[in-house]
């Protein structure tokens, strides 16, 4: 992604709903989840899910979670930080990839 479509991109996830970013689960390999717990101190931590301590956009962060042996990312606001809650997400979207 060149810097134009970064913007472009952190403005589009900045006015999106909680319910909208929920849909962004990524799957990530476990280097880049040990990467991302590595690189800041974090912002939220708890349960194998933490939040990269550097804002993306407005009240959202990376969130990084562990899920049944599989790590997955998305950006997420830090007041509404929920890893049960992000569980049940990626279980739904990935449940009929595996």
């Amino acid at each position: 992604m060149n810097s134009k479509q970064m913007l472009e991109y952190y403005d589009a996830i900045g006015e999106m709903a909680p319910a909208q970013l929920a849909d962004l689960w990524q799957e990530e390999t476990a280097e880049r989840y040990e990467e991302m717990l590595e690189v800041l101190p974090p912002a939220r931590c708890e349960d194998d899910a933490f939040m990269v301590g550097e804002r993306v956009t407005g009240n959202l962060f990376n969130a990084h979670i562990k899920v049944d042996g599989r790590y997955f990312w998305r950006p997420a606001d830090i007041y509404q930080f929920n890893p049960a809650k992000y569980r049940r997400e990626i279980r739904a979207k990935f449940s009929n990839n595996d």
